[in-house]
């Protein structure tokens, strides 16, 4: 169970699935929101983490349908955790890699590159300076 905190006068408890949608939709919304202020690494940023993250879905698959036992499958899950197969698959592999994962990835590309831009800033007619003794 989760809670949801309303500007932190008021908690909302939730339950699974609702938490994980909840942090999903955060997630998205940090990314999405990303998408005005620099499209060009946003977009980098979406495709680096879509094709990092397709390939675990696909082992996590693979490990949840073979029973690998090992943190690709969940071993250990709670009871309200075990679920049949496909509705754990997209639950607990799925969505989390493709959307919370993905959105993490376009956040944090976006926080480092705004870091990198701001380290590697020339100042205010620098450019300009060095086109004219070229």
């Amino acid at each position: 169970m989760g809670l949801l905190v309303f500007g932190g006068l008021r908690l909302v408890p939730l339950g699974f699935p609702q938490f994980l949608i909840v942090v999903w939709l955060v997630m998205a919304l940090a990314a999405a929101l990303q998408w005005p202020t620099w499209p060009a690494l946003a977009k980098t940023m979406l495709v680096y983490g879509l094709l990092s993250r397709v390939p675990v879905v696909i082992i996590m698959l693979f490990a949840m349908r073979g029973g690998w036992g090992t943190h690709y499958d969940y071993v250990g899950l709670s009871r309200p955790l075990l679920l049949p197969p496909w509705p754990r698959f997209v639950w607990l592999a799925f969505f989390p890699q493709l959307v919370f994962w993905v959105g993490f990835t376009v956040l944090a590309g976006s926080l480092a590159g705004t870091v990198v831009a701001l380290l590697t800033a020339r100042p205010a007619g620098q450019d300009a300076r060095a086109e004219r003794l070229a």
